[in-house]
């Protein structure tokens, strides 16, 4: 597996890591967009640190590709203890 590039646990994290991914590989962001198909600006727009447009089930995965990552679900140790205090459901 590769190298982390970033540990995120919530949106604004996972903005400035793709924000820092789009730096590290000197890409310009008007070309995500040509390269996903997405309307001229919608990227700038969904990495503005003030958040003017948000992520969502058509932009996440192809925004995501262009840069070349992925996102891994992975359990969290130091936070794990409060999946205890969450209602579970009754088992058939």
């Amino acid at each position: 597996m590769a190298e982390p590039l970033a540990e995120i646990t919530d949106y604004a994290q996972l903005v400035e890591a793709l924000r820092a991914r789009v730096d590290a590989q000197h890409i310009v962001i008007s070309r995500i967009d040509d390269v996903t198909g997405l309307s001229d600006g919608r990227t700038r727009q969904l990495l503005d640190p003030r958040g003017r447009k948000k992520f969502d089930d058509l932009t996440l995965g192809p925004v995501l590709g262009a840069l070349g990552v992925k996102l891994i679900l992975v359990e969290d140790p130091a936070t794990a203890r409060y999946l205890a205090r969450v209602e579970r459901k009754q088992r058939a």
